[in-house]
């Protein structure tokens, strides 16, 4: 494969996969299936162009998310790609292949393909840029440490509902600069590095000589059906649910136990019904029942289930594995609410509004609260806390029809004399 080649293949493969926001005894030892290499997760790095990095510290992280979070509420990619290394993310997703002159080659051109698709439309940080664009949430949540790594949490908060996490690791270059040299998606419960792994399959695969002889099952099988992994990702992305699903189920039996194509499956599914979603995460669930993903997605089945203390116990793990959210009080707000237990409810959200005041969500759902128990006072006070702090203008809300016996109360009579004259 030439480096164009390698080139084009990074680009299809990270714009496929990054919004997955995407997984003998004795005598001589046989050689390393390339399957079993790409499984490998990456070492740490501690070089950058041959220096030693460093840990920044828990401020230098700070500003770092900091940075990262005014770039993505810009909209400004060039900026948010100016702070992630792709080229040392390039070179953990190309790792342990070897180090023949082709390789090399095909590790380079792999390089230049990841930082080009990096900057176009569907890759990782342009998804969240429009998502964010049209109103999701791109927050920073905290600083904190795994394995000695520096890392910054961010909270997703996807336009379709839900909830991700993205951890970036983060070091000093000599410069003094920090950068993200990887990011872990909990969506994938993966490194981005790990999941951008699979893409160089193809690559080495075309570019080791006699590597052909070695690939068997599942590792042919990948390389057979590269097309329908491209369509298949396209169409879960862009929405053809059906047609995506079409694709998973013309595969293999080896590739439809694949990491990647069971999540491409299902997001696929979340639009397709309850039986074919909880089918699909079933299945999932079985092949890998450790995966660390596999919490965000117990909360969904537990709901579709309506087994509400389950997800509030998946929630309650949850919480505690990304160090704490106060958007997952919400999220547990909002079950106590379907279960009518008004007082958790209330609480566990009033909770959230201390701990993220910016958090507009939070008063929506005590709104809702104040009107099922038709305690308008605290309706007018919660109304007014979203137009002061969010500066926003409420419409007409005797057309809505959760406000019906609030609009007919003394409370609304007296909050509507408050309110300014509205120009004929």
């Amino acid at each position: 494969m030439t480096n164009n080649g390698c080139r084009k293949w990074a680009c299809v493969g990270i714009v496929a996969l990054s919004w997955l926001v995407a997984a003998g005894c004795g005598g001589e030892a046989a050689p390393e299936s390339l399957e079993s290499i790409a499984a490998k997760p990456a070492g740490p790095t501690s070089t950058f162009a041959g220096e030693a990095v460093g840990k920044p510290s828990v401020e230098e992280a700070a500003q770092f998310g900091e940075a990262i979070e005014v770039a993505v509420v810009a909209g400004d990619i060039e900026q948010v790609n100016a702070l992630i290394d792709w080229d040392t993310l390039a070179k953990a997703a190309s790792s342990g292949f070897g180090e023949s002159e082709e390789i090399e080659q095909a590790r380079t051109g792999f390089a230049e393909g990841i930082k080009s698709a990096s900057t176009q439309s569907g890759s990782l940080f342009a998804v969240i840029a429009e998502q964010v664009q049209q109103g999701a949430g791109y927050s920073m949540l905290h600083v904190h440490e795994v394995d000695g790594e520096q890392r910054v949490m961010f909270r997703l908060l996807p336009l379709g509902g839900g909830v991700n996490y993205h951890d970036f690791v983060v070091v000093r270059r000599p410069s003094g600069k920090v950068v993200a040299v990887d990011v872990y998606l909990m969506s994938s419960g993966e490194m981005f590095s790990q999941t951008m792994r699979r893409t160089f399959l193809p690559v080495v695969q075309e570019t080791t000589k006699g590597v052909v002889a070695r690939l068997t099952g599942e590792e042919n099988d990948f390389i057979q059906n590269l097309e329908k992994f491209e369509s298949m990702a396209i169409d879960a992305r862009t929405g053809n649910h059906e047609r995506a699903l079409a694709t998973y189920n013309s595969l293999p039996d080896s590739l439809k136990q694949e990491k990647t194509f069971m999540l491409l499956r299902l997001i696929a599914a979340t639009s397709a019904g309850e039986t074919e979603y909880l089918a699909a995460l079933a299945d999932f669930q079985s092949r890998f029942p450790d995966d660390p993903c596999l919490e965000l997605m117990s909360i969904d089945k537990f709901i579709y289930k309506k087994e509400y203390d389950k997800a509030l116990a998946a929630i309650e793990r949850l919480n505690q594995s990304v160090g704490g959210d106060p958007y997952l009080k919400l999220l547990s707000a909002g079950i106590y609410v379907e279960k009518g237990d008004m007082k958790n409810a209330r609480d566990l959200a009033e909770q959230a509004t201390v701990e993220e005041p910016t958090l507009i969500d939070a008063y929506w759902t005590l709104i809702s609260i104040s009107l099922h128990e038709k305690k308008f006072g605290d309706t007018v006070a919660h109304l007014n806390t979203v137009v002061e702090r969010f500066q926003l203008e409420l419409g007409d809300l005797t057309k809505i029809p959760e406000y019906a016996e609030f609009v007919q109360s003394p409370e609304y009579a007296e909050w509507m004399k408050a309110q300014p004259a509205q120009p004929e």
